[in-house]
C-alpha cells in the first residue's frame, strides 16, 4: 500500500457565460482550433507547439494562444504561421474558461515542464482533448495527462498527434470522455478537499 498520495491544487472553475463564445476571442468559427493559455511572462515558450503546428498547419486549422510571452510571436513570425493568434492575457477564471470552450485541443508546452499545471486542470475542466512534450526538467504533467491525453517525446512526434486529433473523430470523442473521467475523478476542487482533509483527519 502506497504512502504517498497526490493531491493536485485547487482550481476554483468559474463556468463563462457563454460557451464557444468565439466571435468575442476573435477566433475563426469554422476551423479546427489548437490552443493553450499561459502566463505572460518571458522564458516559458518551449518552442515545440508552435514549430509543430507549423508542419501540419492549413486553410482547416488555427492555433491560439491566451497570454503568452513575445516568444509566441516573434517565433510565429519566424515560421510563417497564418492561421495564428496571441491574445492579451486575463486575469478571472470565468475569462479564461470563456477561451478554452472555443478550443477544440489544448496543446500544451512548457520550457521547464511542469510540477502540478493549474492550466492544465482548468483544460480538463473544460473536457478538452489534451497533447504535450516531455521536458529534461519537471514532468509533473506527464501524470497529470496519464490516461487521458498524449504526452510525446519530440516536435514531430506532436505535430503527428496534433494531426492525430484533427483528423480521427473517434480519437477526439474518446479523449473527451477521458478527460472528463480524469477530472471528476482527481482534479474536481471538492474531491481535492475531500481528500486533503482525509489526508489531516
Amino acid at each position: 500500500h502506497s504512502k504517498t498520495q497526490v493531491i493536485t491544487p485547487m482550481v476554483e472553475i468559474d463556468p463563462p457565460s457563454i460557451n464557444n463564445n468565439c466571435s468575442r476571442w476573435g477566433i475563426p468559427e469554422d476551423k479546427f482550433i489548437f490552443g493553450l493559455h499561459q502566463s505572460a511572462r518571458a522564458g516559458l515558450n518551449s518552442g515545440i507547439p508552435l514549430e509543430a503546428y507549423s508542419k501540419i498547419e492549413n486553410e482547416n486549422n488555427f492555433f491560439v494562444i491566451l497570454g503568452g510571452g513575445d516568444e509566441y510571436k516573434e517565433q510565429a513570425e519566424e515560421l510563417g504561421l497564418k492561421n495564428f493568434l496571441q491574445l492579451p492575457p486575463v486575469s478571472t477564471s470565468k475569462e479564461i474558461n470563456s477561451f478554452l470552450s472555443c478550443l477544440d485541443v489544448y496543446a500544451h508546452g512548457h520550457k521547464d515542464g511542469e510540477v502540478c499545471s493549474s492550466a492544465i486542470i482548468e483544460a480538463m475542466a473544460n473536457s478538452l482533448p489534451m497533447i504535450s512534450h516531455v521536458s529534461p526538467y519537471n514532468n509533473g504533467h506527464v501524470a497529470q495527462l496519464s490516461n487521458c491525453g498524449i504526452v510525446v517525446n519530440h516536435m514531430l512526434e506532436y505535430a503527428y498527434g496534433m494531426l492525430l486529433y484533427e483528423k480521427d473523430v473517434g480519437l477526439i470523442d474518446e479523449a473527451i470522455k477521458a478527460t472528463k473521467l480524469k477530472y471528476k475523478n482527481d482534479c474536481d476542487i471538492n474531491v481535492c478537499r475531500n481528500k486533503l482533509l482525509e489526508l489531516l483527519a
